[in-house]
């Protein structure tokens, strides 16, 4: 804490004042990991942020489609504070 003191330090700063042990890449730090864990066959699975249902639909094709979506997710969201319910004798209008 005395060193870091919440300050961003450059790699190399890091590695001078103790912070860091080396230096290198994300592939670096993966062979190291599993060479450590003496792993010899493994998966890595790489794990975006979380997309919010708006960037998904964006995504989707066709416009017409996504529009319609995009929309009906607008009622949905209009609605969040008010208590819905189902009424099954409104099915067989």
């Amino acid at each position: 804490e005395k060193i870091a003191g919440g300050r961003v330090w450059l790699g190399s700063q890091a590695k001078e004042n103790g912070l860091v042990d080396e230096l290198g890449s994300l592939n670096d730090c993966i062979d190291s990991l599993a060479k450590d864990l003496e792993l010899k066959d493994f998966k890595l699975t790489y794990i975006r942020g979380r997309k919010s249902m708006m960037e998904i639909i964006s995504a989707m094709k066709p416009q017409f489609i996504k529009s319609d979506i995009i929309e009906k997710i607008d009622m949905i969201k209009s609605y969040s504070n008010k208590i819905l319910y189902y009424d099954e004798s409104l099915e067989n209008l």
